[in-house]
């Protein structure tokens, strides 16, 4: 017996008619009857590709919507950035390595990291904030501008994205320069205690989210300047720190690069914790921050911008 769609008022199909069949109860002194409902094949079939164009749409639905693009964005920037800066931190003391001068060394790789996150938040900063940095993120999550939820994506697309940045920049580089360059890691640097890296990870990364939480502001953002100010304090915070500990104020990029480095050569395993404590401690400290009141400030509640002479319409 063949069973034929019906077609509604809007046009859409329903589903084929399932066939009753009375059957007679068989308990003792009961003829009510029991009906049993046989559905043909073409009625599970219906339901089949109902159910599976149902799930494609819910895929579909995750994929367009805000928070998949977002995470999948710190993912990609975080990965950009750790191969950026990781190719630059093992190549720049070849000069030195063949002993030739490279005093210039220090303030390369400082701007390389600077300009590389200023770029990377003028790229992504309209998808996801361009956080790239568990600290920033907890800085906003203590300052209860983003979800728990989205904080949580966030962290493991930045751990993420900051290992296959890292180990792909060990992919390109050559093995010599890779190693004699440090391998890129972050680690306590000889005349230096662990106390006196923690305090200093701590400062600087307060000093980074502190900047990020305030040019995060709606008109802030419409100036423009706000990922230079972001790339400025992180180049300077590279130039104090690089000293010290090679400078992390970002967990992802002290993890992504002690996985990629495939040891413990330089200590970046058993030092991990000042470069996981330091920066997330900081972050929190800079999310705290009394300055910002309850929340970001709407654009009557921030001094616009006076024209320079001569240039007022």
């Amino acid at each position: 017996m063949a069973a034929v769609a019906d077609v509604n008022t809007q046009g859409a199909a329903s589903p084929p008619s399932a066939q009753p069949t009375s059957v007679p109860s068989t308990a003792e002194g009961d003829d009510t009857h029991v009906v049993i409902l046989e559905v043909d094949e073409s009625y599970h079939r219906y339901y089949a590709v109902e159910c599976e164009a149902d799930r494609i749409g819910k895929i579909k639905d995750v994929l367009k919507s805000p928070l998949y693009r977002a995470t999948c964005a710190e993912f990609v920037g975080s990965g950009l950035f750790l191969f950026t800066v990781i190719t630059t931190v093992v190549n720049y003391p070849a000069d030195q390595a063949l002993g030739v001068a490279n005093l210039l060394a220090p303030i390369g790789v400082a701007t390389v990291f600077g300009v590389t996150i200023s770029t990377l938040a003028y790229t992504f900063g309209d998808v996801s904030g361009a956080h790239l940095n568990p600290a920033v993120t907890l800085g906003f999550l203590v300052r209860k501008s983003i979800s728990p939820v989205r904080a949580a994506l966030y962290g493991t697309a930045q751990f993420l994205g900051a290992t296959c940045g890292a180990c792909l920049a060990r992919l390109v580089s050559d093995w010599d320069l890779y190693d004699a360059g440090g391998r890129g890691v972050n680690y306590v640097t000889h005349g230096h205690a662990l106390w006196q890296a923690l305090i200093a990870e701590i400062v600087a990364t307060a000093f980074l989210v502190t900047v990020v939480l305030h040019v995060s502001y709606l008109a802030t953002k419409q100036y423009g300047h706000g990922p230079l100010a972001i790339g400025g304090a992180v180049l300077v915070c590279h130039l104090a720190l690089i000293p010290i500990t090679g400078t992390s104020i970002n967990p992802a990029r002290s993890i992504g690069a002690a996985v990629a480095s495939g040891s413990n050569a330089r200590h970046q395993w058993s030092e991990i914790w000042v470069f996981l404590a330091g920066p997330l401690i900081g972050g929190s400290l800079a999310g705290l921050n009394p300055l910002w009141g309850d929340g970001p400030r709407s654009d009557a509640e921030i001094p616009q911008p006076t024209p320079a002479p001569g240039l007022a319409a």
